[in-house]
Formats: structure tokens, sequence, C-alpha cells
């Protein structure tokens, strides 16, 4: 049984996208994020893109999920991609969300609302 959560956060708040990556073709998964990282600055939210890290895409994957560890904690909440659950970083980082208090929304499952910070 599958129960839609509805989501607030607030204009402003910080947003990390999380879904799968190795495995796939990269600018495609490039693309996707860039895609959902449009979406949700329209929304007027405040975004973190793991392939805006710092770490060149050559580096080891360690060095990726690192750097990434280290963005995900700077955030508000955390957005699962679909097929989160194929890939082991995505599935760290929403362990890690899950026991910081970082708000977990997913993907399609979840309805998003973003209200004003007045409100």
């Amino acid at each position: 049984m599958n129960t839609t959560v509805q989501i607030e956060l607030t204009r402003g708040q910080r947003v990390y996208i999380s879904g799968p990556i190795k495995g796939y073709e990269l600018n495609e998964r490039k693309q996707e994020f860039a895609c959902k990282q449009r979406e949700l600055i329209m929304r007027g939210l405040l975004t973190v893109n793991p392939f805006e890290n710092g770490v060149p895409d050559h580096y080891p994957d360690e060095q990726h999920l690192r750097a990434d560890l280290k963005l995900l904690l700077g955030c508000d909440a955390i957005l699962m991609l679909s097929g989160w659950e194929k890939s082991a970083g995505a599935r760290l980082e929403l362990l890690v969300a899950s026991q910081c208090g970082i708000q977990v929304i997913f993907d399609k499952a979840d309805v998003l609302a973003v209200r004003n910070g007045d409100d």
C-alpha cells in the first residue's frame, strides 16, 4: 500500500538531490539531476547537485561520496530520485539524512509543498 505524504519546505531551504549514478550513462544522469535541479529552483528552493561537488568526474567513487556527504549535511532536505534503491551511494545518503534529521522526499511518491518564509 503506497501512501502519499505531503512534505512542506520553506522557500530558500537547501535540498540535496540523490539518485543512482554508477552503472548508467553519465550524461543521461547529469541531465536528469539538472532537470530536477531546475524544477526545485523554480519552486524557490536552493539545490545541491552532487555533480557540482567540485570533484572531477574521473576521480574514484569514494572521493565523490566523501564530498557528497559533506554537502548533504548542510541541507534541510534530501530528494530521492527514482531508482535510488539500486544505488549503494544513494542508500547511504538516505541513511545519513534520516539519522541526522534531514527531511526525506521521495520523488514521484511524495507531494512537495513550498511555502513562503512568512506564512
